[in-house]
């Protein structure tokens, strides 16, 4: 009879335990998700256009275009399209979470200063840019060219930020540019 009563008692108390892990918020993290913050994301562009940092027409509705880790703390930072940048480019801005909320990500150019940037990329028949990532170094780089009317590279360069966490900005690195730029500009020229 103690034995029934013990495995009856078990039994119940698995399923009491199950049933409360099952509705309580324990073990589970929250995640983030860009596509759910598009609309704050809309207002940040909206406010940065009217501060002149972003081109003032927007032809394009606001997407994301690609998401990846870049500052190393486990959640995707998010590049946006903001709007369409001229006849064979888009503009596009890099997106981060500060406190919770999206940000526009923070940049220390070639001169020190600290804003942020709106990248552009496409490509016409002689010229064109492209923004790419190394999320393993915390690097995002753009890289940029053009032709000449005989068919050969003309201007050739690459621009890498990597992530400083203590500065809390992806901070311009000339040496990382020029050894981007090199690889990337060759291999171009090859394909030419």
């Amino acid at each position: 009879m103690k034995k029934k009563t013990i495995i009856i008692l078990v039994i119940l108390l698995v399923i009491v335990v199950s049933s409360a892990w099952r509705f309580c918020p324990c073990g589970k993290e929250k995640t983030f998700s860009w596509s759910d913050n598009l609309s704050e994301i809309k207002v940040i562009i909206k406010e940065a256009k009217e501060g002149n940092k972003l081109l003032s027409e927007q032809l394009r509705s606001v997407q994301i275009v690609r998401e990846s880790d870049l500052t190393g703390d486990g959640i995707p930072e998010a590049l946006i399209l903001t709007g369409t940048g001229g006849a064979y480019t888009e503009d596009l801005a890099l997106f981060i979470l500060k406190d919770d909320k999206p940000a526009l990500a923070k940049f220390i150019d070639e001169n020190g200063d600290r804003r942020s940037i709106i990248f552009t990329e496409g490509s016409s028949v002689r010229n064109g840019s492209k923004i790419d990532w190394q999320p393993e170094n915390k690097i995002i780089y753009t890289t940029s060219w053009s032709l000449n009317f005989n068919g050969t590279l003309d201007d050739c360069r690459a621009d890498a930020y990597k992530y400083d966490n203590n500065k809390q900005a992806f901070v311009y690195d000339q040496n990382l540019s020029d050894s981007l730029g090199q690889e990337f500009c060759a291999s171009l020229s090859t394909s030419l």
